[in-house]
This record gives structure tokens, C-alpha cells and sequence, in this order.
């Protein structure tokens, strides 16, 4: 049993720094959106820089002991692979939870009634461009948008992906 938990234990540990780093670039992409490239190249860099190092220790170790000691190292990779797209969503959770406190007076003051809050923006010329809002909506209702109509009868379409609570993260798209 003893044996198990540390071997849980120095997985748990080997996990901390690539999620650590892809947390990181998640939450920076979601507050600095125009800047996201910048800062997923940045993750991308430094995993591909831990990757390196891992399957270092991954052939020193077979080499040494045999390949049933890099176990827990390679499960480290799989687990990483694995939960490398949660923690990536996880970054608006963090954004929305460092600037609850601003947005609390706003929601008060809405008395119940839908809130949009600029989340930021991102594209490049000729590729189109996202426009991204944080909606507060007690009724749910912007779940079942799909499209966005403006005045000149353009039709855009639209993402909405529930974050916590009443709280939503809506997305338009623009080509």
C-alpha cells in the first residue's frame, strides 16, 4: 500500500510542472486575448522543453534499471496529454475567479437581469475575428443563441459554453 502511494505520489509531483505551465498560458491567453499566440508559443516551448528533459530521464532510467522503472514517467505523459484540454478551459475559471470582485457590483446592480461583459477579442486581417463576452444571465436564455443578427441583416454565428453558476462565456464569430 506504501508502495503505491509513493508511486501516486511521484506522479502527482511530475504533473505539477506541465500543468503548471499550461494553467498559466490559459489564463493569460483568456485575459490578453489579441496576445494568445504569444503566450501559447510560450507554453508550447517550455512543454516541449519539459517533454525533452522527461524522455531523458525516461531513457536514463530504462537504461539503468529497465523499462519497468520509467512507468510512472511515461503514465506522467499520458496523463498530461489527457488533462491538458480541461486545464486549458481552465484558464477563463481562474480570470473569471481574479476579477469576480469587480463584476460583483455589476451583477447586483443588474438586478437579475442579463449582464455582457467585454472578455476580449481576437483575429488576424483576412482570417476573421472572435469577439468575446462574459454573460451573466440568471435565465440561461443566451444558451440557445446560435446566431448574431445586426442592423445591415449580416449573420454571424455564435458559441456559448456555461462557465459556472449563471455565468457564461459567449463567443462571435466574425469571418
Amino acid at each position: 500500500m506504501a508502495w503505491g502511494l509513493a508511486i501516486l505520489w511521484r506522479i502527482a509531483r511530475e504533473l505539477i510542472v506541465p500543468l503548471a505551465i499550461i494553467l498559466t498560458g490559459a489564463t493569460l491567453c483568456s485575459f490578453f486575448r489579441n496576445s494568445d499566440v504569444l503566450y501559447f508559443t510560450a507554453a508550447a516551448l517550455l512543454l516541449a522543453v519539459w517533454l525533452f528533459v522527461l524522455g531523458s530521464r525516461i531513457a536514463a532510467r530504462t537504461a539503468e534499471q529497465g523499462w519497468p522503472s520509467a512507468l510512472p514517467l511515461i503514465a506522467v505523459i499520458a496523463l498530461t496529454l489527457l488533462l491538458a484540454r480541461p486545464v486549458m478551459k481552465a484558464g477563463d475559471y481562474v480570470h473569471l475567479a481574479m476579477v469576480y470582485s469587480q463584476l460583483s457590483d455589476q451583477v447586483r446592480a443588474a438586478h437579475g437581469n442579463r449582464l455582457s461583459v467585454d472578455w476580449g477579442n481576437d483575429g488576424f486581417p483576412g482570417y476573421g475575428s472572435t469577439d468575446y463576452f462574459l454573460v451573466h444571465d440568471p435565465s440561461g436564455k443566451v444558451m440557445s443563441e446560435t446566431e448574431l443578427e445586426t442592423d445591415s441583416d449580416r449573420k454571424f454565428s455564435v458559441g456559448v459554453r456555461r462557465l459556472i453558476g449563471d455565468f457564461y462565456l459567449r463567443a462571435v464569430y466574425y469571418p
